[in-house]
């Protein structure tokens, strides 16, 4: 009883003291990074070189969902517009990727995956700009 109780708090030190997957987070979760990702979110922050782009008259909300669909909304002075598409992880899980119904494809670094809050760093391929996307639920 003694011996197994020691090998299930080694093997929990180790685990929490290994490095963690995302840059920000925690380095154990109960939730899969799948049910950490869907969800109703708010784009809370957008930073492009270290810039906050947040505007009081523009929003960005994206729902997530369990089928691999995603629905962004973004919202400008009363008027909103949407784009659909299908959404996937890399095989380990950190990158987020998007694939508009129109063929366009985003492939974010998952900064931080929290249960209610997440964080996605864009490199733009032409001019090296860094976007992070922090989004809450």
């Amino acid at each position: 009883m003694i011996r197994s109780s020691l090998i299930i708090l080694l093997f929990s030190a180790l685990a929490l003291t290994s490095c963690s997957k995302y840059e920000e987070g925690s380095n154990f979760s109960l939730l899969s990074a799948k049910a950490r990702a869907v969800g109703e979110w708010d784009v809370t922050s957008i930073l492009l070189n270290g810039q906050e782009l947040t505007n009081p008259f523009y929003s960005v909300k994206a729902s997530i969902k369990e089928d691999y669909i995603y629905v962004l909304t973004f919202s400008a002075f009363g008027f909103d517009t949407q784009e659909t598409g299908s959404w996937a992880f890399n095989d380990d899980k950190t990158h987020f990727i998007m694939t508009s119904e129109t063929g366009n494809v985003s492939d974010r670094r998952i900064v931080m995956l929290k249960n209610k809050m997440m964080k996605l760093e864009e490199i733009n391929a032409g001019n090296g700009d860094i976007t992070i996307w922090q989004l809450e639920q």
